[in-house]
């Protein structure tokens, strides 16, 4: 993980190749002009996108909202689907762990620390390489946070959502 790049976003770097059944991976491989290889979110997107078209007849897939593959089930069910890759950045979990705070206990900080994160594909908007950026998403942490949350700050954070949505 390169996270040499916009705040919250990063390029995946091969270590090693991936394993042979997911030809939907290497099919997203590329060169940067450098001598690495990397995982581009773009070709990825376009390759899932791709495969996933003609592999249920009875899913019908909607123009594509990035990162998101939306799609519908019989003309029923609608629903999203997004690829998130599990990875490992204990540098970004070390710095939030490693500041001085008075919340959240200590228990929920390494309760938040051991969910880890993930990478979806989707760069930075005005990035110039936006097709090779991933964003880094701590979801299943953020989740564990507002489920902590006292009765006040839950009651503040819903007031800031609400002038955050005006």
């Amino acid at each position: 993980m390169d996270t040499r790049v916009y705040p919250g976003h990063c390029r995946l770097l091969e270590e090693r190749p991936a394993h042979a059944r997911y030809k939907v991976i290497a099919e997203a491989m590329c060169d940067n002009g450098y001598g690495d290889v990397l995982l581009s979110s773009c070709l990825l997107l376009d390759e899932y996108s791709a495969r996933s078209s003609t592999h249920n007849l009875s899913v019908e897939q909607h123009k594509r909202a990035e990162p998101s593959i939306p799609a519908s089930l019989l003309g029923l069910i609608h629903f999203d689907r997004v690829i998130a890759l599990r990875c490992y950045c204990p540098s970004i979990l070390q710095r939030w762990t490693a500041r001085l705070c008075h919340w959240p206990p200590p228990v929920i900080v390494q309760k938040v620390v051991s969910l880890g994160a993930y990478v979806t594909p989707i760069g930075f908007k005005e990035s110039e390489y936006k097709h090779m950026e991933w964003r880094i998403c701590f979801n299943i942490g953020e989740a564990e946070l507002v489920n902590n949350l006292s009765d006040t700050q839950a009651k503040v954070y819903v007031i800031l959502k609400m002038i955050l949505k005006i």
